[in-house]
């Protein structure tokens, strides 16, 4: 809680700072044009909190609520660079060099790099892997498109939802793992717009099968939990399912559940002699390694976005061993991915979107 209200004042005292150098570089302007400036400060300061209050009050948006949502949020990422290039333009212009217009110039630069951080989200990447997992009870070949951190709602909208089906399709998938947040935050988009029919239009023989995240549970998990049983998703809180090819599929429930079962407990009724693959959304150290001692074959983890923008991937660095990517440990093999979708501000700025394509020899 203590973190929590730190990070608040030091975004507010960030945009006090960014409001003082904005009205002391126009200064130029009438007085009205120096009030506008702090208006729009102070609208966009606290577009996000007004909305979150909205929204736990259920006031409808309307037509304006995708473009609210993306202004709102991306404020911050907006707030984040200009204050990080002024302080280096100020740093510059003390100690080595005379810069002139620093804000215009922090003002193109952050401009340029939110258009890149918006196209790297607009077209996610696809990773692939290869992975042997041959087995006595099993045999054959299998592969597996992975996703996590879909976050549908007021950021991510039916139609970019049509855009990544078309993607997970294209890859020709045998089954589909979601490893949670498939909901952002508010269940109201989903069923307004029926994302569900999106969602039935996934193609994957042998299913597709999701864990829970954190978000379904902020988005109150019984809505949550009615908005998939609509869809073709195999939900799994603290299940195990079998496919005709042997492959055991463990869906943990998130760990926002307190209750939830331990994964020693868990994988008491696997069959170590045939492949288990855990769907588990946080990759949490502890958590992690219990798989890997576990001998889990395959573990796939969400979660932390690859801290979605810079130098957010450097702290989930500091505070993850296996914050992102690919990762193998005696024989589990494990993938933190970086999401498909996003939280918020629709930029990626060092991290990419991603699905995941595994081609699996079993």
């Amino acid at each position: 809680m203590l973190g929590f209200v730190f990070l608040i004042l030091c975004y507010m005292g960030a945009n006090v700072w960014l409001a003082y150098k904005a009205i002391s570089y126009f200064s130029f302007l009438p007085k009205w044009g120096r009030w506008l400036i702090v208006v729009g400060f102070i609208f966009f300061t606290f577009a996000m909190p007004l909305m979150i209050l909205g929204r736990s009050f259920h006031v409808p948006l309307f037509l304006w609520e995708h473009p609210y949502y993306w202004l709102s949020t991306g404020w911050m990422v907006f707030v984040l660079y200009m204050v990080l290039l002024l302080l280096l333009g100020d740093l510059l212009h003390r100690f080595i060099i005379r810069i002139p217009h620093r804000f215009p110039m922090a003002l193109g630069l952050t401009a340029l790099i939110l258009i890149v951080g918006h196209v790297h989200f607009r077209n996610p990447v696809v990773q692939t892997l290869s992975l042997d997992l041959t087995k006595p009870a099993t045999e054959g070949r299998m592969r597996v498109v992975a996703v996590s951190d879909v976050h549908l709602g007021y950021g991510i909208t039916k139609k970019r939802l049509q855009e990544f089906v078309v993607q997970i399709n294209e890859q020709k998938p045998d089954v589909v793992l979601i490893s949670g947040d498939l909901i952002d935050a508010i269940v109201d988009p989903l069923r307004e717009h029926h994302m569900e029919e999106e969602l039935a239009r996934i193609n994957a023989p042998l299913g597709i099968y999701m864990a829970l995240g954190n978000h379904e549970y902020i988005s109150g998990i019984e809505e949550s939990l009615d908005f998939i049983a609509t869809t073709p998703i195999h939900l799994l809180r603290d299940q195990i399912v079998l496919l005709p090819n042997g492959v055991q599929i463990v869906g943990r429930d998130d760990r926002t559940n307190t209750n939830r079962k331990s994964l020693p407990e868990l994988l008491q009724a696997v069959d170590h002699s045939k492949p288990i693959f855990l769907l588990d959304h946080q990759p949490e150290d502890q958590e992690v390694a219990e798989a890997i001692a576990s001998r889990v074959d395959f573990a796939f983890y969400g979660h932390t976005h690859n801290g979605q923008v810079w130098p957010g991937n450097w702290l989930i660095k500091n505070l993850f061993k296996y914050g992102y990517g690919y990762y193998q440990e005696g024989i589990t093999h494990i993938y933190t991915s970086s999401g498909l979708g996003l939280w918020g501000p629709p930029f990626r700025v060092g991290t990419e979107s991603e699905l995941l394509v595994v081609d699996f020899s079993l």
